[in-house]
């Protein structure tokens, strides 16, 4: 067994760990904030705040879609709370979307009242990031008891490529990771303490995390197989206490189980698209692969060489910190970890072999995996550091490791502050993305309009990206009736320097030429330019 003698470092030698620490936990605070003007916005993004500042892609149509002239403030109206859409609007609107529980919206609707700028819902999603941070620390102090565990899983959570990424994110990503953790802490110290008041905290926190994500079902599963397993599948006064918690949980969950059970339907349509597609075992492993890679280094997703022996190291590391964890720890502490990974892991890989789907390729929800790997590799490190064995070669290995991630970290963290449509969900190829194509071609003509029938998302997150002098004249899509009247080519022509298609619809387009003597210049992806003949 190995020798868990501790190893003292001087008095100064800690105090610059700290120091060093310290210093990589700003960072990583700054490297979420920077450049985050020049973030592009996914399609789910714009429809989350559309949705808890109380509106709904129906209201957006009506009075966006209309065939009037607006500009990108009346689009943005619609990304900001306001006073003639109350709190009852906000929750309405999310009923429409039931698979998405209310608490991180509702949360990020009072936070951009509060702080009414640009880009708030990605500021507050950044603020719960930080509060994370703690979190982590406090849950390896229960889990492990060791504060070295603790500044290094912090370290590496900080500037974890992945994690910058979830923190960016205008989703419930960020307050899923919070939640997942409190439960954690909850968890374990009700166990510890075995108190009613110490249930009643856990109660509480189960219930938090099952309104924030749904898929908090399978971390609520993971800790009752941990509770189990630890009493060794006996019915004791812990596992009373946790079955009583878990009901609990569910009571006070119990309102928005009625919104979902009641709108099944609408839970079928909105989750359809996963369902178009098709995976098997080795597309999925290939994927899981990457994913385990991106959460301590990513150039944004480049498959080359280096990044693909980088992924290959790191997920041998993390196999074997698990190896570690299961060999030199109590059961009270490596199944925790072992549940938290392999639970989730399996909820999302075994419904889509057995269906087709593609949601098992997401890595947004694997972030419970992630957190439970990132802190077995934080434990296998401090191990390392912090013990003087007759392998004091072990003691410097773990410096080494401990430096090159949080080096990998900082550079990938740059490398996804400097790539625009770097996101939790790639933008690449998506009209989100094609978006940032778009807005400078825009922005460099003097008067322009843009004209189109496509989607709403879109065009929100366009609107982000424009300057003031950019005009929409929007339309619903098949509405002809419409285009016929307020549609007028030659007074567009008289009143802006360019008349341009964005995210041409084919239908619209043949409309334009049927009814005008017109030629086309293609100006980018997904950007045609119109002159009248």
């Amino acid at each position: 067994m190995m020798d868990q003698k501790k190893y003292l470092p001087t008095r100064s030698a800690a105090n610059f760990g700290k120091f060093l620490i310290i210093t990589i936990l700003v960072i990583g605070v700054g490297l979420r904030f920077f450049n985050l003007e020049q973030k592009v916005y996914s399609a789910d993004e714009v429809r989350s705040i559309m949705r808890f500042s109380g509106y709904t892609t129906q209201d957006v149509r009506e009075q966006a879609f209309n065939g009037e002239i607006i500009g990108r403030k009346d689009l943005q109206y619609f990304q900001h709370p306001h006073s003639e859409r109350s709190l009852s609007d906000a929750l309405r609107s999310l009923m429409g979307n039931p698979e998405h529980p209310p608490l991180y919206h509702l949360s990020a609707r009072f936070w951009m009242q509060l702080i009414p700028i640009e880009h708030s819902a990605r500021t507050f999603s950044i603020f719960l990031s930080i509060l994370v941070i703690p979190c982590l620390y406090w849950l390896c102090l229960e889990l492990f008891d060791s504060s070295l565990t603790g500044w290094i899983a912090i370290a590496l959570f900080a500037v974890s490529p992945f994690q910058m990424l979830v923190a960016q994110n205008t989703t419930q990503y960020s307050l899923w990771t919070l939640t997942i953790l409190l439960s954690g802490i909850a968890l374990l110290r009700a166990i510890r303490k075995n108190t009613l008041k110490s249930w009643l905290w856990y109660s509480l926190s189960l219930a938090l995390t099952f309104y924030t994500h749904l898929f908090s079902a399978p971390v609520a599963i993971a800790q009752a197989l941990y509770v189990i397993l630890l009493e060794r599948l006996k019915i004791t006064r812990t596992v009373v206490s946790y079955v009583l918690a878990g009901v609990g949980s569910l009571v006070l969950f119990s309102p928005w189980l009625f919104v979902i059970f009641s709108n099944l339907d609408k839970i079928d349509r909105n989750n359809r698209y996963y369902r178009q597609f098709q995976t098997n075992i080795i597309e999925i492993s290939q994927t899981l692969f990457r994913h385990t890679g991106h959460v301590f280094v990513d150039f944004f997703h480049r498959r080359g060489r280096l990044e693909s022996a980088l992924h290959l190291l790191i997920l041998l590391l993390a196999i074997y910190s698990l190896y570690h964890l299961i060999r030199y720890t109590s059961p009270k502490v490596w199944l925790f970890l072992i549940t938290l990974i392999v639970v989730p892991t399996l909820f999302q890989i075994v419904p889509d072999l057995l269906k087709p789907s593609i949601r098992s390729l997401q890595a947004r929800y694997y972030l419970p995996v992630f957190l439970g790997m990132q802190m077995a590799i934080s434990y296998l490190i401090a191990s390392y550091i912090g013990s003087k064995s007759p392998k004091n070669w072990l003691h410097y290995l773990g410096q080494q490791i401990l430096l090159i991630f949080l080096l990998l970290g900082i550079v990938s963290g740059v490398f996804l502050g400097l790539t625009p449509d770097a996101g939790l969900d790639d933008q690449r190829g998506t009209a989100s993305g094609v978006n940032l194509e778009i807005a400078p071609v825009l922005n460099s003509m003097t008067k322009p309009i843009v004209i189109s029938d496509n989607t709403p998302s879109f065009f929100l997150a366009l609107s982000y990206l424009v300057n003031d002098r950019v005009k929409f004249q929007l339309f619903q899509d098949g509405d002809v009736e419409s285009w016929r009247r307020k549609l007028n080519l030659k007074e567009l022509a008289q009143n802006y320097s360019n008349i341009v298609v964005a995210h041409p619809e084919e239908d619209f387009v043949n409309f334009l030429n049927e009814q005008y003597s017109i030629r086309t210049k293609k100006l980018a992806e997904q950007l045609i330019e119109i002159k009248l003949q």
